[in-house]
């Protein structure tokens, strides 16, 4: 039995994205994008930390709709 699953961040774009094309012609998306952190401090107030970064890329027609 499969498990249908879906993956979401919430974050934003660090970079412009840049839409290329394989040598098979397939669209590809690639951008860098962060994540604000937070800290929870003893007296209930946040802290906000360095943002971490990763890289985020896609494939084919969903790259070209990210890309509009």
């Amino acid at each position: 039995m499969a498990i249908r699953t879906q993956q979401s961040i919430s974050g934003f774009i660090a970079t412009d994205p840049q839409l290329t094309y394989t040598e098979r012609g397939e669209a590809r998306l690639y951008a860098r994008f962060g994540q604000e952190n937070y800290r929870r401090e003893q007296d209930g107030s946040f802290t906000k930390g360095e943002p971490t970064f990763g890289n985020l890329v896609m494939y084919r027609a969903t790259a070209e709709r990210a890309y509009e």
